[in-house]
C-alpha cells in the first residue's frame, strides 16, 4: 500500500529498510514454489546489504528481560493456550509436561462461523521438530485501523503513548499508553503480568503486580500479540483461549 510505503521510507528508521527491487536479490528475493508467490530473505546478506550502506548494524542493547527457573506464585492451570485473531487466523500452545515447554499448531483451514478449528503442528523445514516455547507471553495492545477501505485493510499495533492516551486494558484495567495487560504461559501454567516499553527505542519489559520483573522460564519465548480489548477466557478444562478484538 502507497501510503505505508511512505510513511515507512519517511520514518527516523528509512536507512534501515531494505526494500524489494530488481537489484534487491539476494537479501530480499521473490520465488515461486510450488504456485505460491513468496517473498523470501537471506539474513547473511542482509546484513552484508546494510554494510554496504553504511548502517551501524551491530548488537543493540537487548537487556530487560528477567529469566529464572522457578515459576512464581499465583499462576492457574494452563495446559492449552488458543489464540485466535480471525475466522482465518489462529493457533494454539499444548503444554508438554516431559519437556517443560509449550507446543505449537496452527490453522489448517478457515474457520469463518467460529465453529469447526482444524490445527495441524507447526514444525521446522529443517528440523522437522515442532516448534516449541518455555514461554507463551500474549500481550493485549491497542490496535487501530491506518488504512481501512473497502477491499483493504492495515492494523497499527500502538505501543507509543505519544500516539493514544489511556485505554481500557482486556483485563478491564486503566493503563496509559506505553503498557498494558500481559498473560505469560510457562510450566503449564498461566500468569498475569504488566507489558511496558519506557520509549519506541528500549526493550520491551513484562512486570508482576508489585512491579518487579517477571520471571521468564530460561529458554525460548513466543510473543502472541492482541488488541486491548480482546477476551480473555478461562476454560473448565484447564485451557485458555484469547478471542481479538479492537476497538473500531
Amino acid at each position: 500500500y502507497p501510503d505505508v510505503q511512505t510513511r515507512l521510507i519517511d520514518s527516523d528508521f528509512a536507512s534501515r529498510l531494505i526494500l524489494e527491487t530488481t537489484n534487491s536479490c539476494p537479501a530480499l528475493c521473490r520465488t515461486d514454489p510450488n504456485g505460491q508467490d513468496l517473498l523470501v530473505s537471506d539474513t547473511s546478506a542482509m546484513r552484508d546489504y546494510l554494510v554496504k550502506r553504511g548502517v551501524d548494524n551491530s548488537r543493540q542493547n537487548l537487556d530487560g528481560m528477567f529469566f529464572k527457573m522457578a515459576a512464581p506464585l499465583g499462576g492457574s492451570p494452563a495446559e492449552r493456550v488458543y489464540l485466535r485473531y480471525s475466522g482465518a487466523i489462529y493457533n494454539r500452545w499444548d503444554y508438554n509436561a516431559d519437556t517443560g515447554n509449550y507446543l505449537r499448531y496452527v490453522d489448517n483451514a478457515n474457520d469463518i462461523n467460529r465453529n469447526n478449528e482444524v490445527y495441524v503442528p507447526l514444525t521446522d523445514r529443517i528440523t522437522n521438530q515442532m516448534i516449541a516455547a518455555e514461554n507463551v507471553v500474549t500481550l493485549c495492545v491497542p490496535h487501530q485501523y491506518y488504512v481501512k477501505k473497502e477491499d483493504a485493510e492495515v492494523v497499527e499495533i500502538i505501543m507509543d503513548s505519544a500516539l493514544i492516551g489511556s485505554y481500557t486494558g482486556c483485563d478491564g484495567k486503566t493503563y496509559p499508553g506505553n503498557t498494558g495487560a500481559a498473560y505469560v504461559a510457562r510450566d503449564g501454567q498461566l500468569f498475569t503480568a504488566t507489558w511496558k516499553r519506557a520509549a519506541k527505542d528500549t526493550v520491551l519489559t513484562l512486570l508482576q503486580a508489585d512491579g518487579t520483573p517477571f520471571p521468564l522460564k530460561p529458554g525460548h519465548t513466543w510473543f502472541e500479540v492482541v488488541g486491548a480489548s480482546s477476551e480473555v477466557l478461562q476454560q473448565p478444562d484447564n485451557s485458555w483461549r484469547f478471542v481479538h478484538h479492537m476497538v473500531p
